[in-house]
């Protein structure tokens, strides 16, 4: 299994590591995220991350945002998914 990069710049998946990912044919699920503006609709797939070490997360397939396996969001503690997956 490919252990996918991810940016730089913070715990997500960039833009073109994002398409080759999409290329692979990952299921994909529906998911409902909680935030500061309420709640949003959005689609995850799994996906095996490099952040500090390999890690099972969920991937936004649009935006490229991970979740960790609990829903809680790598880059803010203000957003978690609150849908089970």
């Amino acid at each position: 299994m490919k252990i996918w990069q991810t940016s730089e710049e913070g715990p997500c998946l960039p833009y073109d590591k994002l398409l080759a990912f999409l290329r692979t044919h990952p299921k994909i699920k529906p998911a409902t995220v909680e935030g500061l503006c309420g709640t949003s609709e959005i689609k995850v797939a799994p996906i095996l991350a490099w952040i500090n070490r390999a890690e099972n997360v969920w991937v936004d397939v649009k935006t490229g945002t991970l979740y960790f396996p609990d829903g809680t969001c790598c880059t803010s503690y203000q957003r978690k998914i609150v849908s089970k997956l």
